[in-house]
Order: C-alpha cells, then structure tokens, then sequence
C-alpha cells in the first residue's frame, strides 16, 4: 500500500508455475480521477516512475521494460461508471445486513457484490456462487419431490 503517488495498492498476481509474472496496480479516489484524464502513455509512465521509486532503481531498469502494460479505467465502463468494486452509500452493508443477498422464495443470490470476502473480485464471485450453490441444495433437500405429467 503506498500514499506516495498515484498507485494506492500494488498486488503481485504473478502465476510462478507459468513463468508469467505480473504486477496489478490499483489508482483510487481523487488520484484515479486526476489519472484518468491523462493520456495512456502518461498513466504508463507515472505508474512506472511510482515503481521505480518504490524499488529504488533508475530509468535503465528493468521496471521501465514492461513486455506487456494493461489497463482499465473504470470510468469508461458503462456499467460500473468508476468503481472496479461495489460501493454502497455509508452504513448500507450493516443496516441491511440481515436481508442483503438472502434468498427470496426460489431466488438465490450470488455474485461479487454478495461475497462476505473479496467483494468486487472473482475470488468473491467465486465464494459467493460455492455459498450460493449449497444454498439451492439445501433449499432442494427440504422441498417435498415434484412430479409433472
């Protein structure tokens, strides 16, 4: 986590086993809307110029050499119009807590936004369709067969 630059959290989602090593980088808040508004090749370098002063190399290192630089701008996505996760107005999670994501009649809920961790993330979508699915089997287990003709 850094307050110094426009990178707020730097996680390494590296997959080791296939030698493909990789750094996702997170831009939040007032910094993601001043990032937003520069030019690709900008937001490329004040990302990596961040890198480099974290690591403490200069411009001939490596941290300049990315083979590959993707990004995402949020706020360009007509859906989620600028958050990468779901953000619900302040006490919202807990004054609603005892009906957020619970079953309605036959209907399950399941989705990033209804994972008690990792919301936002497939890890949380991932959670919430495992509670989700066990869910809909229990609710199955307790309903007496139906048969149609």
């Amino acid at each position: 986590m850094s307050f110094q630059g426009p990178v707020v959290v730097a996680r390494d989602t590296s997959v080791d086993e296939k030698r493909l090593y990789a750094l996702t980088c997170f831009v939040n808040g007032n910094e993601g809307i001043k990032w937003g508004k520069l030019y690709p090749h900008e937001r490329r370098r004040v990302v990596l110029d961040q890198l480099a002063k974290l690591y403490d190399v200069g411009p001939d290192s490596d941290v300049y050499k990315p083979i590959e630089f993707f990004e995402q701008v949020w706020k360009h996505e007509p859906f989620s119009k600028g958050a990468l996760a779901p953000i619900t107005a302040l006490g919202h999670y807990t004054k609603f807590d005892s009906v957020y994501g619970k079953p309605v009649g036959n209907l399950h809920f399941v989705g990033t936004e209804y994972s008690r961790e990792w919301k936002g993330y497939m890890e949380g979508a991932l959670c919430s369709g495992e509670k989700g699915a066990e869910e809909v089997v229990e609710a199955l287990r307790q309903q007496p067969p139906r048969v149609r003709l």
